[in-house]
């Protein structure tokens, strides 16, 4: 679209050039040697037309870079009388050529055949609206025009050939080639190219290969971009584009005599690719290669090597491998070998590696040759192991592995798969196992049915983890212009590229469809490893400077770590032990900046948004605590109290640390077991909190006794939970007991207890939104006024429910340790369509990035944090 937006620039012409002192030239000898890209086009304004109607287009038309071109044009297109400009460009031939202008700096050259009326008229109203300066370069006359200081673009008419460029280099290296006997179409192999161009598309493309990786590496800096120049020599590309699609075909040359990674296909017939039944259907993006015969393949990449002149650095790699190294990850591929990027957000560590095999029993065996004896661990029914020597798959097959330097593995229905990452694999493995593959994919297999079935290379897109993954090579304004695209660029839904070996050229096809994704249900967004295994639930909490969530967690060797929106731990702690309970913010400093309140048996920490410990912090106890602090924020004017239960004692400590003065509770009857708890019941706060032996103390902000204590409640299962009645004797605290009832307490000391369910006493009970949510055994059950459901788990539910309200929707949610699984419902107790997702703790839920989505985070035994996206 960017070419397409520039072309109108054709129009910034003038008819103050001399008569040309030579014969007229041919177009393409004036194109610069170093021309990276060259399009030829025919009838701009038609082409013009037909592009700007389309959806494809339409979509791209609100990216900045392209409204800016867009503007641009149509404002330089206004200066003219429409009807001269459109007799200028109808069926004229124009060639944009990108070239390098500069040092790193790279400008585009217009070239099409002059007009000396169009030039005459044009030419006349430029000099009207910006200044101008005249040279003779070799007999050519170059006009450069400004916008006052700033210089905006030259041309010259030189041999009846029209040149235009925002760079003056570029003018004059097209006036010399217009001198020299250079021209591009005298080169046999251009020639050949240029021969198989379909003249009737709207547009063809030259691509010169090997100057491409630093012609993009300005645009995508941070890519690995080397190869390209590797994969051959010319490429001709034929641009077709309709409503919702863009088709490209064409040749790439691969001159026998020069060395491109592309030879090691000839001689093999391509293939249907068939891994999409193990890649991920969230992949951001999957290479592959196909063939008919692996070892054929694989002798065709070592002649490769000789002629590119890299066999003895190969030689030396393959000689650093262990005895039979070369034949253990070689001798049982089958057909198919490639990549996969399942997750951009943590970058390379994300890719997997997969081979098909001939024979499961003859990977396993080789592959137990070079495997780390000492590790081997079992997931979900699946053996994962080691490489034990490094680079092993790199040195053998080359740079598309780099990166896998010590990979796990595991064998998987007809294929191996290596990932550095043990998050990655067993990601993997929870989305195969939950059956979200691209092959059940049906907008996949739409797309997939409308390209070529059979390819040696293929490398296919899928956004929107694409833009994550293309952020991620990005830097400064380039990606925060992505970010900012992010929701039209999501519309381009699938893109894919092949290629065909065939004798000295590749058969190219590339199809971009523009069909925005249908809201996947549930999706996982990231996992991340921690050191250890997680003990507890994760909790989301609140980033004051991006008012977005975080997530906090702890591990079983009591490290605490804060890992962001995106799965990166930003933070680790030490603890000196367990924590008893949650976090709660606060802002201790009444600067709007967050800290972190916790405690563990020993110690009462406040920690800030760096992990840092806020001055005076952690507090040692006195005596250990026997339940989790309670903070409380009275009136709202944030000079907090953290009240910690300690054995039958009340510790009452200000935000300096200290403990607080007049504080009156002496000591319970036996050990505190609730997190205090603060109501306010009347206009009159209240502190609750139960000890061991069922008395329920109601307390003041002072510890005296705000109602008298309540007793005989043995048993209960805190927290309590506060249902407010018209008078305050009707006001009653919720709660469960051991025998499955929900608990009743009223202010004035009375108790209620009945079962919410005859046949189904609760095991975990909850009140939200005037909402009685409990489980039993597999049961999931809400009660209301409204209408009440129940639903049902594949085993018992094994932790307390988790419910909320997002965008005025309720939802609750529920885990079972047994079946490995959380299960998200709505307001009618359907299940969310995507749901159940694989789990091995409990959860918490909320939106992270505050972007429309719920996000459930929970973890695996092995220390896996998972965070899955709720559209």
């Amino acid at each position: 679209m960017r070419y397409l937006g520039i072309l109108l620039a054709l129009i910034l012409l003038t008819a103050r050039c001399k008569p040309d002192v030579k014969n007229e030239a041919d177009l393409y000898s004036g194109v610069p040697q170093s021309s990276v890209v060259l399009i030829e086009t025919r009838n701009i304004e038609k082409a013009f037309q037909e592009i700007t109607q389309t959806k494809i287009y339409l979509d791209a038309d609100s990216l900045p870079l392209i409204q800016s071109f867009r503007d641009q044009a149509l404002a330089l297109k206004n200066l003219f009388p429409a009807d001269t400009l459109q007799r200028f460009l109808n069926n004229r031939k124009v060639l944009i050529s990108t070239s390098l202008s500069g040092a790193g700096k790279y400008d585009m050259l217009f070239l099409t055949t002059s007009d000396k009326d169009f030039e005459r008229i044009s030419g006349q109203s430029l000099a009207n609206q910006y200044t101008f300066k005249k040279k003779t370069y070799a007999e050519a006359e170059v006009f450069t025009f400004f916008d006052g200081d700033h210089e905006k673009f030259s041309l010259s008419s030189y041999r009846n050939v029209l040149l235009f460029s925002t760079s003056i280099n570029l003018v004059e290296e097209a006036i010399r080639q217009l001198n020299s006997d250079f021209n591009f179409r005298a080169n046999p192999e251009f020639e050949k190219l240029y021969n198989t161009a379909n003249k009737k598309d709207l547009a063809n493309l030259y691509v010169r290969m090997a100057e491409v990786p630093a012609w993009l590496k300005k645009s995508i800096p941070l890519a690995e971009l080397g190869f390209l120049s590797k994969t051959g020599k010319w490429a001709e590309l034929d641009l077709q584009v309709y409503n919702k699609e863009l088709l490209i075909n064409g040749i790439l040359l691969l001159p026998e005599e020069e060395g491109y990674f592309t030879h090691a296909f000839r001689g093999t017939e391509p293939q249907k690719p068939e891994a999409a039944d193990i890649i991920p259907a969230g992949a951001a993006l999957w290479l592959s290669y196909s063939f008919e015969n692996a070892e054929e393949y694989h002798r065709n990449y070592e002649e490769y090597l000789k002629v590119s002149e890299s066999f003895n650095r190969y030689q030396q790699q393959l000689a650093s491998l262990p005895s039979g190294g070369k034949e253990a990850v070689l001798n049982w591929v089958d057909t198919e070998m490639g990549l996969i990027y399942t997750d951009a957000a943590v970058k390379s560590n994300f890719r997997i590696a997969y081979f098909k095999h001939r024979k499961r029993s003859l990977a396993e065996e080789s592959l137990e040759t070079i495997s780390d004896s000492s590790y081997i661990e079992g997931y979900r029914g699946l053996i994962l192991k080691k490489l034990a020597y490094e680079n092993m798959l790199p040195k053998v097959y080359g740079r598309l592995f780099k990166g896998l330097h010590k990979p796990y593995y595991t064998v998987l229905e007809d294929f191996v798969i290596f990932s550095e990452s043990e998050a990655a694999m067993k990601g993997l493995i929870n989305d195969l196992l939950a059956g979200k593959t691209l092959a059940a994919d049906e907008s996949y297999q739409e797309f997939i049915g409308k390209v070529p079935s059979k390819s040696h290379i293929r490398a296919l897109a899928s956004n929107p983890l694409f833009l994550d993954l293309m952020m991620s090579k990005l830097e400064g304004a380039d990606a925060q212009i992505l970010e900012r695209s992010r929701d039209v660029l999501n519309n381009y839904r699938w893109a894919s590229l092949q290629l065909n070996v065939e004798g000295d050229a590749a058969f190219v096809n590339f199809y971009l469809l523009n069909e925005p994704k249908t809201q996947e249900e549930v999706a996982r967004q990231w996992a991340t490893v921690l050191e250890s295994p997680a003990q507890g639930a994760p909790q989301f909490v609140l980033n004051h400077g991006n008012k977005k969530y975080e997530i906090i967690i702890q591990d079983s060797d009591n490290r605490l770590y804060l890992v962001d929106g995106d799965g990166k731990i930003v933070w680790t702690k030490m603890l000196d032990g367990p924590l008893l309970g949650t976090v709660t913010q606060v802002d201790l400093f009444k600067n709007n900046k967050l800290q972190m309140v916790c405690n563990t048996a020993q110690s009462l920490y406040v920690i800030d948004r760096l992990g840092r410990d806020v001055e005076k912090f952690p507090v040692k106890l006195p005596v250990r605590a026997t339940a989790a602090v309670g903070v409380f924020n009275y009136d709202r004017a944030r000079n907090y109290r953290f009240v910690v239960p300690a054995g039958n004692k009340l510790l009452n400590y200000d935000k300096e640390g200290k403990p607080v003065s007049g504080w009156a509770f002496k000591k319970a009857d036996s050990d505190l077991i609730s997190k205090p708890q603060l109501f306010t019941i009347n206009k009159k706060d209240v502190i609750v909190c139960l000890s061991e032996k069922g008395s329920l103390y109601l307390l003041d902000r002072r510890g005296n006794g705000r109602f008298k204590t309540v007793t005989g409640l043995e048993g209960l299962n805190p927290p309590f939970y506060f249902r407010e009645g018209d008078k305050l004797k009707e006001s009653e605290l919720l709660t469960l007991n051991k025998k499955g009832q929900m608990v009743a307490i009223g202010i004035n000391g009375t108790i209620d207890a009945l079962y919410l369910d005859e046949n189904n006493p609760a095991e975990h009970f909850l009140y939200f939104d005037d909402k009685y949510i409990f489980t039993h055994d597999e049961e999931l059950f809400v009660k209301s006024d409204e209408k009440p459901w129940q639903a049902e788990l594949e085993s018992e539910i094994s932790d307390r429910p988790k419910a909320m309200i997002f965008r005025r929707e309720f939802y609750v949610g529920a885990y079972s340790k047994n079946a490995e699984q959380v299960v998200l419902f709505d307001k009618q107790g359907q299940m969310i369509k995507g749901f159940p997702v694989f789990a091995q703790s409990p959860f918490d839920m909320g939106s992270l990035k505050q972007d429309g989505a719920i996000n459930i985070v929970t973890s695996t035994e092995d220390g896996t944090l998972i965070c899955y996206r709720v559209n």
